[in-house]
């Protein structure tokens, strides 16, 4: 019985030590799978010019409310990561620079591309050389099961790695959302904390979709005044005109030319209803070139279920 007993406590301890030694190798398994996601993803974005959509806030402190919006700020414009994280804009050029030279020197200036450049993780070097991971727990983002794993830069990685959080959906091990900010900022320069969302797009693709900055004690790098704000940022556009166009080829259509209604109602469209459907066409063609522009989100889920 002695040997029976010690036996089976042999195994136990050995087992408990497998269980031990494949809860680690699953762990760095499901952080290699994640880099190894994210890396294909900056290859996918390299290739794509996405329309980036920036609103900002300036907040004031408020008694009542706590804080109130003061004035605010639009940025639009086509992303080229090819490039590194380079932003084209699309804002109509200001003709008072001496306005915009009083702007950059009495206030803080917002960078469209700071913004855009919260979409990524790490635009050039997201690996274990210059990153290490902690596992937090499981969680579930909507209906997906997630990983949630603390992101923290080496020591000698260099600035404006990111430092944070990270979910990583079960299946195909890509990562839907991140939020924290960037470690060791430049003088002069601002890194702003915030919270980035992506959105299953096709079978093992999850593309950058919304991110949300907000900060209510900032220090400014001029030092009078704290900085508030909230900004919303959003990513779309990512097929080319191209690719809207091969799927025309695709589209299911059904022919009604044989069809005829004889009814008493299928008579012509008086003025009014003609007028209507000329316009109806008008705003069609408008929000089609906007559409094929990649000015304008196109149509999703929302609009069908509001229709």
């Amino acid at each position: 019985m002695k040997r029976i007993s010690v036996l089976m406590l042999v195994v136990a301890v050995a087992a408990t030590a497998i269980a031990a030694d494949n809860k680690a190798d699953s762990f760095d398994q499901l952080v290699d799978r994640a880099i190894v996601q994210e890396n294909d993803l900056l290859k996918i974005l390299r290739a794509k010019h996405p329309v980036v959509e920036t609103y900002i806030q300036d907040m004031l402190p408020d008694a009542d409310f706590g804080a109130v919006p003061k004035n605010d700020h639009y940025f639009l414009g086509k992303l080229d990561l090819s490039r590194g994280v380079a932003l084209d804009s699309l804002n109509p050029k200001s003709n008072s620079k001496a306005h915009v030279a009083f702007t950059q020197l009495f206030s803080v200036k917002y960078l469209p591309r700071g913004f855009a450049q919260m979409m990524l993780i790490d635009g050039t070097d997201f690996n274990r050389s210059h990153y290490d991971f902690e596992f937090v727990r499981r969680e579930f983002l909507g209906t997906v099961r997630t990983y949630v794993i603390n992101v923290s830069p080496k020591k000698d990685a260099g600035q404006g790695r990111f430092v944070g959080r990270i979910w990583v959906e079960d299946k195909g091990h890509n990562i839907v959302r991140f939020n924290g900010t960037y470690s060791k900022a430049r003088g002069g320069e601002l890194y702003m904390h915030f919270d980035s969302w992506r959105v299953n797009t096709g079978p093992d693709l999850w593309l950058p979709f919304e991110t949300y900055s907000e900060e209510s004690a900032l220090p400014s790098t001029l030092g009078l005044r704290k900085l508030r704000f909230k900004a919303i940022s959003h990513i779309w556009g990512y097929s080319t005109a191209a690719e809207r166009n091969e799927g025309e080829f695709t589209n299911i259509t059904v022919d009604l030319q044989s069809v005829r209604d004889k009814s008493e109602q299928a008579a012509d469209n008086s003025p009014v209803e003609s007028l209507r459907a000329w316009e109806r066409q008008g705003e069609d063609n408008v929000l089609d070139r906007l559409e094929k522009a990649n000015l304008l989100a196109p149509r999703g889920e929302i609009e069908k279920i509001l229709d």
